[in-house]
């Protein structure tokens, strides 16, 4: 609030952190995400990247996407928690559905590799990535291209007819993330 940007008040971080943990103790998602990033950046507080898991968590399960792709960081990183890169695919997926579209980017480049818990699938991968594009993370259009290049050819990584699969089944996902969370 008002504490961080110090409208009116001097900037005063500990004492916008006293108010954010208040609000995160009464179980506000945002207010509990806010909190690990404190303790995540050390601002205001000791850092504490096991303090910022546990913070991340109790936003995540209440469905709070970015908390959900912080997490799957932290887990892929290793950060505040055991490196487990199933975990850290699981949370972005989470976060991915809900239309975080940095996850939605995050998802292609993994199934582009296959690293982190996935198995290589080009496919998923181009859903992913369009997903991201059409929710305007134009960088994702690069990778795209590379998936694209690959191939059209006998080695292909991902066939023109799988890409307009692809492009369809994420613009459907597309459609249906902005109905569930009332986008127009």
């Amino acid at each position: 609030g008002m504490y961080y940007n110090g409208n009116g008040v001097t900037q005063d971080k500990s004492e916008a952190v006293k108010w954010c943990r208040k609000a995160a103790e009464q179980g506000l998602a945002g207010a509990q995400r806010n909190l690990g990033i404190t303790y995540d950046n050390g601002e205001g507080v000791t850092q504490d990247k096991s303090e910022a898991v546990k913070w991340y968590r109790k936003a995540a399960e209440q469905g709070d996407a970015l908390a959900q792709f912080l997490l799957g960081i932290a887990y892929n990183n290793g950060e505040g928690v055991t490196q487990d890169s199933k975990e850290a695919v699981k949370w972005f997926r989470r976060a991915a559905e809900q239309g975080y579209v940095l996850a939605q980017y995050v998802l292609g480049l993994k199934y582009g590799i296959g690293q982190g818990g996935v198995e290589r699938d080009c496919n998923e991968s181009y859903m992913w990535l369009y997903l991201a594009y059409l929710n305007g993370y134009t960088d994702a259009s690069k990778n795209l291209k590379d998936l694209e290049k690959e191939g059209w050819f006998s080695s292909a990584a991902v066939s023109k007819s799988e890409a307009e699969a692809a492009k369809a089944e994420a613009q459907r996902k597309y459609d249906e993330i902005r109905k569930r969370n009332g986008w127009n």
